[in-house]
């Protein structure tokens, strides 16, 4: 039970912008079905709502990447130095 829960929960935390985004959305095609806002500015609304959802998964998928990048090269750096230095055997000491 505890595991398809925590599946879940990571599975909601994955989609969150997503799910805000069809959230927003919903509510949008409500507010225009009840004559709550006009055309143009549910318009802008759609159009400043893709925008935004766009601007920040592009950001998240790149400082993702630089992430993975930086992390690569450390581990490569620390391999690198162990092989120069070469381990350390019984008879040195």
């Amino acid at each position: 039970m505890r595991q398809k829960l925590a599946e879940l929960i990571n599975i909601i935390f994955g989609f969150r912008k997503f799910i805000l985004m069809m959230l927003l959305f919903a509510i949008g095609i409500v507010f225009r079905l009840n004559d709550k806002v006009n055309g143009q500015e549910f318009v802008d609304l759609m159009k400043n709502t893709a925008i935004a959802f766009f601007a920040a998964n592009g950001i998240e998928h790149l400082t993702e990447t630089v992430k993975t990048y930086v992390s690569s090269k450390a581990g490569a750096a620390a391999v690198t130095e162990e092989v120069v230095e070469g381990p350390a055997s019984e008879d040195a000491k």
